[in-house]
């Protein structure tokens, strides 16, 4: 059978969409309807072994996604919130260490806090959510430097996601669940207990780039520049991101497989081209490839993308061949696994379709071009050749591939995106490598760093 993991992964995304849709009924009826399946066709291997590792894989992702309760209406704070919602408010200490920091224009901090630990006036509920730990997005007014990995000691209100008020609107709620944030918590009183970490030094560094960037670059470049190597939107305005989503370019400011591919990537292929074996070469490109994973903050879609450039190294490593959807199937199943709710997440919706559409259709499109130049003896059409060449077949495909999808999630979809992405993609590549050469060259070089940041405002 071809692409097993393939199989297991669609059978994953099936399983739990029916649970999102249905919940406990929709896991009941797939667990009576699959064994007939199987049954079905057992006399037929092929068949037989594809409804087996799809059946096997749909129930999976249906019991995964079930048994994920903090999000139900089961999980413990939900509960005490529900019987609190009528009457006044009251607060809730929490303590737990700070996975992100995020810094606002306004001068306002978010910090996503992981596995919390809840405490509140209330003695029976302590009882309760003391064997359940909480990740929580906290929103402080006026707070010191807190850094990644420090212990933070909060009181304040807890609150759950809003919901959007009409279709397409920005989904808080899903996306907060996506991120593993289970509620938000807005401080009124707040402790630091400072930690040296490995967390701390991302967190420095990462604060090192960006001041280098707001020293060299105006206030809005910055803010791209930000966006694009250190995956923080933060400094974005509103209108500029209104201005990339409108425009169907919103993806260039995500950190994902364009940086993987010239971070690692490079580092992998310099130390090849200096004759070093392949075990040194892997070993090297996985280290940059993990390190430059913390760095960009550990989003869905740089995992994925770190996740999909592991099995490259490890195919050259083997001398195997390298399987673009196998690979993005395996980086599927360890993050759905991991976190069901990502499935609910747009940018990894898209991200994966981006990967599906290169998979897949870019190749049979490929394929059925060269097929037709191939029966014409003599006849040459550079213009399908120029494509091929450029890669803007690529780029004509992953736009029109993923319209349907970006349609269903935003309402909306633009057609001259298909001519910005031709304009735009062939720049990414050099403007990313001047950026990361402005940033890496600042630490050490502030003066000489002007240059590439102004090829980059360029």
């Amino acid at each position: 059978m071809k692409r097993p993991l393939f199989l297991i992964f669609m059978g994953l995304v099936l399983g739990e969409t029916v649970v999102i849709q249905t919940g406990y009924r929709g896991l009941f009826v797939v667990a009576l309807l699959l064994p007939v399946l199987i049954l079905w066709c057992r006399k037929r291997q092929s068949l037989f072994l594809i409804a087996l590792f799809l059946g096997c894989s749909v129930i999976a992702g249906a019991v995964r996604k079930e048994t994920d309760t903090l999000y139900s209406d089961t999980d413990p704070l939900q509960i005490i919130l529900n019987k609190k919602a009528e009457e006044e408010s009251f607060d809730i200490r929490v303590t737990g260490k700070a996975r992100q920091v995020i810094q606002k224009e306004d001068g306002k901090i978010q910090i996503i806090i992981e596995k919390g630990a809840l405490v509140t006036d209330i003695k029976k509920a302590n009882q309760i959510l003391a064997k359940t730990r909480y990740d929580l997005r906290a929103y402080v007014d006026n707070a010191g430097i807190i850094l990644n990995g420090d212990i933070l000691s909060m009181t304040g209100q807890v609150k759950i996601p809003k919901t959007p008020t009409s279709p397409g609107q920005f989904h808080q709620k899903h996306y907060e669940y996506a991120c593993g944030i289970h509620y938000h918590l807005y401080v009124k009183d707040l402790t630091i207990y400072k930690k040296d970490s490995l967390a701390g030094c991302f967190s420095r560094l990462r604060q090192r780039y960006a001041n280098i960037y707001h020293d060299l670059l105006p206030k809005e470049e910055a803010g791209i520049l930000n966006a694009m190597v250190l995956g923080d939107r933060s400094g974005l305005s509103a209108d500029d991101r209104r201005l990339y989503e409108e425009n169907g370019t919103a993806h260039l400011l995500a950190v994902s497989g364009l940086h993987v591919a010239i971070i690692s990537g490079g580092f992998y292929r310099f130390l090849r081209k200096r004759h070093c074996s392949y075990v040194v070469s892997c070993l090297f490109g996985c280290f940059f490839l993990i390190l430059y994973t913390f760095f960009a903050g550990g989003g869905s879609t740089i995992v994925r993308a770190s996740i999909m450039y592991g099995c490259y190294l490890a195919s050259q490593y083997f001398g195997m061949d390298y399987d673009l959807p196998s690979s993005m199937s395996l980086a599927g199943i360890l993050l759905l696994m991991e976190r069901p709710d990502r499935l609910l997440d747009h940018g990894f919706l898209i991200s994966f379709a981006c990967v599906g559409v290169l998979g897949f259709l870019c190749p049979w499109v490929k394929e059925k071009l060269h097929q037709r130049e191939s029966l014409s003896e003599g006849e040459i059409r550079p213009f399908y050749t120029r494509m091929l060449r450029t890669g803007w077949i690529d780029t004509v495909c992953l736009a029109l591939g993923t319209a349907p999808l970006i349609g269903k999630l935003y309402y909306e979809w633009s057609p001259y995106s298909i001519l910005l992405n031709l304009l735009l993609l062939p720049l990414m590549s050099p403007l990313l490598i001047l950026a990361i050469l402005t940033g890496t060259v600042g630490i050490f070089f502030p003066d000489a760093a002007k240059l590439p940041a102004v090829l980059c405002y360029w």
